[in-house]
């Protein structure tokens, strides 16, 4: 009888253990520092840029090739070095082409979002003339004054550039420019479209293409109104009489500016300033 009591006394205190465990682990872990949560240490796309940079920087500083800085300055401008390597370009070839150099960047960085949405626009043609097909609309005449202009477009932005550093030169931006107008002339004919086929504006396909044809040609327009503010910008330095030795020394030629289909620029240029005597 004792002996079963006495079982019954351990198995009683072995449960109340058991449960007291659990409890006790709990207690310990909160008061027990745990390591940080693991993080992705993997570098970002800005930490990587910056890499990159900081690389090719310690590439090429004190080199005396003016090569070197223009290409750098080329592909960060706005870089935490192109203060250093604008100083070392002027050293080597002078303050005057060295604010010209900058500005052209500039034009040219512009320039490649102009071509950007340009493209963005001819994609979309393909879609079009999808629906319009679809939809039973016979245009042959349209849709081939539409695509040979589209691709006269293409071409021109796609040809290689012949500029110094890979960027297009004045002409071929000209050529890029009278092919855009020729294009949007000839895409002024789909407004009659609408008239002449009232069933196209159930068709959710076309309406909605033609939608995103009217987005992109705002965004064309803020594209090339920031291009024709840095071309001004370009031109009133190229200008002023201080920088005729390194225009002519180094050819800084006239940028064209970006005018409308109607022929206006999308923000007027404005005269530079009249020299100071």
């Amino acid at each position: 009888m004792m002996e079963a009591k006495g079982r019954y006394v351990i198995h009683l205190f072995l449960s109340f253990v058991l449960l007291l465990v659990p409890t006790l682990s709990q207690e310990t872990r909160r008061g027990t520092p745990q390591p940080p949560p693991t993080r992705n240490s993997r570098p970002t796309r800005a930490q990587d840029e910056k890499a990159a940079e900081q690389s090719l920087w310690d590439s090429i500083k004190g080199d005396s090739d003016p090569q070197e800085y223009k290409t750098f300055l080329a592909k960060y401008p706005q870089g935490q070095f192109s203060g250093a390597a604008r100083a070392r370009l002027s050293a080597l070839l002078g303050e005057d082409y060295v604010t010209l150099f900058t500005k052209r960047v500039l034009v040219n960085r512009q320039w490649s979002q102009v071509e950007w949405v340009l493209g963005r626009r001819a994609d979309l043609i393909p879609l079009l003339f999808d629906s319009l097909r679809k939809a039973g609309v016979q245009e042959r005449e349209m849709f081939g004054r539409i695509a040979g202009a589209r691709s006269r477009l293409l071409d021109a932005t796609h040809a290689l550039p012949q500029g110094e550093g890979g960027d297009k030169t004045p002409a071929q931006k000209r050529a890029v420019i009278e092919a855009d107008h020729s294009f949007g002339e000839t895409l002024g004919g789909l407004d009659s479209l609408l008239e002449n086929y009232p069933r196209l504006r159930s068709n959710e396909i076309f309406m909605k293409t033609r939608d995103e044809l009217e987005g992109v040609g705002n965004r064309i327009n803020v594209a090339r109104a920031d291009y024709n503010r840095a071309v001004r910008d370009y031109e009133t330095a190229r200008s002023r009489p201080q920088a005729a030795g390194a225009v002519e020394r180094h050819g800084f030629i006239e940028e064209p500016y970006f005018k409308s289909g109607q022929g206006r620029p999308a923000e007027p240029p404005v005269n530079p300033a009249p020299p100071r005597l």
